[in-house]
């Protein structure tokens, strides 16, 4: 697509959402929260404070900030250093041969792949939140870390599981304690929407970091299901919202 991708600081083919990234460290990948850090250093942009998930700022399809039109204000820059500076901006590396086939509409025709967005990518790092393993991050004002020792069951909990699950549903799921490098898509999806609802009920300090993994699970479930509704479609667009913004809070 000769999209900047998920690092980027517009990493979005359907909406102009921006990014942040922590400028005191070098090549520091951007992330998109909805609410910014007030001490964002956004170089030569205006800063937004909030992106508000209901009304994204969606790409335009034509007129003067069309993707082509885009594409034509990058290779306009008069130097490299420009070109590259309006291609961060606009999160677009370069005229993608798939722009060429009819009927392709760089915005709207490539659907989100959710192996590695859900299952390699978010329920892996909010198990990490859990074991408070995220990166250099601490539970700061809140309390959502799970106890090692409460790990402990949990893990054993996960592999006793599976001994009575026939095997067409999933293979023999290892300890998501002590082997969690063992888990790929496949068991990360299984544990998290068929046995995480029940392995980590009462396993929080508090109860609302509990309802917001059961949220997160039904979400999921619901992506999967082979038939979906418009209706289901426009509710699970306000469940995806609220869990974004809850998490963030």
């Amino acid at each position: 697509m000769c999209i900047k991708g998920h690092n980027g600081f517009c990493p979005c083919r359907a909406c102009d959402i921006q990014g942040v990234r922590n400028a005191a460290i070098r090549n520091a990948p951007y992330y998109v929260p909805l609410f910014h850090p007030l001490d964002d250093p956004r170089e030569d942009v205006d800063p937004a404070s909030y992106w508000d998930p209901e009304n994204l700022p969606l790409r335009p399809e034509t007129g003067d900030h069309s993707w082509d039109n885009r594409i034509a204000s990058i290779l306009d820059g008069q130097t490299k250093k420009e070109r590259d500076r309006r291609a961060r901006i606009l999160g677009i590396n370069g005229k993608s041969i798939m722009s060429t086939i009819p009927g392709i509409v760089m915005t709207r025709s490539f659907p989100y792949e959710g192996m590695h967005l859900f299952f390699e990518n978010l329920i892996p790092n909010m198990i990490n939140h859990w074991k408070g393993e995220f990166k250099t991050l601490d539970s700061g004002s809140q309390d959502y870390i799970i106890e090692p020792s409460v790990w402990e069951t949990i893990g054993l909990e996960t592999e006793a599981a599976v001994r009575t699950i026939p095997s067409a549903f999933v293979g023999k799921l290892p300890d998501i304690h002590t082997s969690q490098y063992l888990y790929k898509a496949e068991y990360y999806s299984f544990w998290f929407i068929y046995l995480a609802p029940i392995l980590l009920h009462g396993r929080f300090k508090q109860n609302k970091y509990y309802q917001h993994a059961s949220d997160l699970s039904k979400i999921l479930k619901k992506c999967l299901e082979i038939e979906i509704t418009r209706t289901e479609i426009d509710q699970l667009k306000k469940d995806m919202i609220q869990w974004v913004v809850t998490y963030e809070e």
